[in-house]
């Protein structure tokens, strides 16, 4: 008996490690709803496009973020895309620069996707991006203590319903296998004929209760130290805003540089 319980909970472990990937997946990050910033080199936004699969939904929103820049590709101009970096040249000088800080893929329907990409493009291409981080970090809560609500609060629903099912499972489990086992110890009392296979019963039940309490204190473990460790969905964008030096026009036609800080 100690041998299937071991065996369910090494598959149950198993799906709750997939899981993990394909719930976080459901929970769209914040700023898929419209994001846009104005930093002192950059600006941060959000393009989406639809497609028949993702590299076209892709590349669709990047030419949704030429639009916006008011970019004409034409025969003199080159789009270069690699890794998440976009590039546009003409006449061999370099008149765009963007990159992709962070991508959702939404699936629509079979063979239509959306794809949300959070973009940073230089206001100039000669000037140096913002740092730009997203927060998945989550300050630490008694959440974590109760199953699944940890998990349920940082976005991930699906993970949160698989503890909360694992926990409310091996409960039940053991009270049902020390409520067997309690019958089985009052029929050996009662059956003196059967006693001995009463008291096999017994034993097994006994068996298949530690087996319940033992899965029931694994999965309440890894419970809360997924709770306090795994990351959540993504809650804020930090920016850098360090001091930028650009050059200015006065009133008068004079020329020069002027330094911004941007709050």
């Amino acid at each position: 008996m100690n041998k299937h319980f071991i065996t369910i909970l090494t598959i149950l472990l198993t799906l709750m490690v997939g899981e993990q990937s394909v719930f976080a997946q459901q929970e769209k990050p914040f700023w898929t709803g419209g994001y846009f910033y104005d930093a002192n080199n950059s600006y941060i936004e959000v393009v989406s496009a639809e497609g028949w699969e993702i590299n076209n939904a892709r590349n669709k929103a990047y030419k949704e973020l030429l639009r916006r820049r008011g970019i004409a590709t034409g025969t003199d101009t080159r789009v270069s895309i690699k890794s998440g970096n976009l590039s546009v040249e003409s006449n061999h000088d370099l008149i765009v620069k963007a990159r992709v800080i962070s991508e959702y893929v939404e699936q629509l329907g079979p063979g239509e996707y959306k794809v949300y990409l959070l973009v940073q493009t230089a206001k100039n291409p000669t000037f140096e991006y913002e740092h730009v981080r997203i927060s998945t970090k989550y300050p630490f809560s008694a959440r974590c203590f109760v199953p699944g609500m940890a998990q349920i609060y940082k976005g991930s629903k699906g993970k949160g319903a698989f503890f909360i099912t694992t926990e409310l499972l091996g409960i039940g489990g053991i009270v049902l296998s020390y409520a067997m086992k309690s019958s089985d110890e009052r029929l050996m009392q009662e059956d003196l004929k059967h006693r001995a296979e009463y008291s096999d019963r017994a034993d097994m039940w006994q068996n298949v209760g530690y087996g319940c309490i033992a899965f029931t204190a694994t999965m309440y473990l890894i419970n809360v130290i997924d709770g306090i460790a795994a990351p959540g969905k993504q809650t804020r964008i930090f920016i850098n805003k360090k001091l930028a030096i650009a050059p200015t026009i006065s009133f008068d036609g004079s020329m020069g540089l002027a330094m911004r800080y941007k709050f």
